[in-house]
């Protein structure tokens, strides 16, 4: 206003200066700017289940204004408004869908009775079935009707992905899903698998959350280098636990035969090329790793929820890789800027 009535000085760029103030704002703002320009080149729409969830409209309202995505929320229309303008929360633009009287809802039925008969899900089951947001947002994502889905501040983590592993599922090829998290630090980005899928991977598992963290890290812009973490360093302990690992390792080479990977090393062996290199000269990656692929859920989960508390990272994810279609569960801790990620 200042400066279209000439009070103004300077005249700003208001797009460059937006993304200036967002750098200000944080490292994950500033690290998600590629892909949120890159969203908004080609707005999908977005399903999200719970629609009636105060963090989940103030998200709906950003991406909206900012015109990232298309956002859909399932709910009663009149519910879900009035609880919007009781926050201040403007809706304009955004689509409410009501599993009660979609016309959808006939079709999803009867592909969700297809799909999940050999499983006991009989007509009665599928429409029961509809009649939770979750299963009718991954049946719109499995339709067609969106394009991909963002859910679970209501659920555990488990309870809010079941719907999507069994409606949306793998991606032709996968074997197996896993939750990548990105982990920011003032001086680097590394992302960490598999945080929030597989409890107790096994050897073929940990070889593909290998291959779909460098897939992840490749779509972010990186140049993947893996490493699969331990207590043990190339086997100076060996067990059940670390020949896995280094079976893990052996199966990513000949599955991916370009994928730079190693291990199992220790974290810091893995970051730290110097110490590596002096220890260890036969090592077959060189730099320092940016995939982390820890040995099971217990060491993936801990380690990202202390980078996001004491080690003063900025943590975006899970990002559920390996699946047909982009769904992904969010931690029920998750806040607006998560959503928003």
């Amino acid at each position: 206003a200042a400066m279209e009535s000439g009070v103004a000085r300077v005249q700003l760029d208001l797009d460059e200066y937006r993304e200036r103030l967002e750098r200000h704002l944080g490292r994950s703002r500033e690290f998600m700017r590629g892909v949120i320009n890159s969203a908004k080149n080609q707005p999908k729409r977005i399903v999200f289940p719970e629609g009636n969830e105060e963090r989940v409209l103030r998200a709906v309202q950003i991406l909206r204004q900012e015109e990232i995505c298309e956002p859909v929320l399932i709910g009663t229309d009149r519910e879900i408004r009035a609880q919007a303008e009781g926050m201040g929360v403007d809706l304009d633009g955004v689509s409410i869908v009501d599993p009660r009287s979609s016309e959808k809802a006939v079709y999803y039925r009867k592909e969700l009775v297809s799909l999940r008969k050999r499983k006991g899900v009989t007509d009665r089951d599928a429409e029961r079935l509809l009649g939770r947001r979750g299963y009718f947002g991954v049946m719109m994502v499995r339709m067609g009707d969106a394009q991909g889905l963002v859910a679970g501040l209501t659920k555990s983590y488990s309870e809010s992905v079941r719907p999507s592993l069994e409606v949306v599922g793998l991606a032709e090829g996968h074997q197996c899903a896993a939750g990548v998290y990105v982990v920011i630090q003032k001086d680097r980005v590394v992302f960490f698998a598999d945080g929030s899928v597989n409890i107790d991977p096994t050897a073929e598992q940990l070889a593909e959350i290998a291959s779909l963290g460098a897939e992840t890290a490749r779509w972010f812009g990186f140049d993947p280098t893996v490493a699969l973490v331990s207590y043990s360093n190339y086997g100076s302990v060996r067990n059940a636990g670390t020949e896995k690992l280094s079976r893990a390792v052996d199966i990513a080479r000949e599955r991916w035969k370009g994928l730079k990977i190693d291990g199992e090393m220790h974290a810091d062996i893995a970051l730290d090329p110097e110490r590596r290199s002096s220890r260890f000269g036969f090592a077959e990656i060189k730099g320092e790793a940016n995939v982390l692929i820890f040995p099971n859920l217990d060491s993936a989960h801990i380690a990202t929820r202390l980078m996001g508390t004491i080690g003063g990272a900025t943590v975006v994810g899970p990002i559920l890789m390996g699946m047909r279609s982009p769904v992904n569960s969010l931690q029920p801790t998750a806040t607006v800027d998560d959503i928003v990620n």
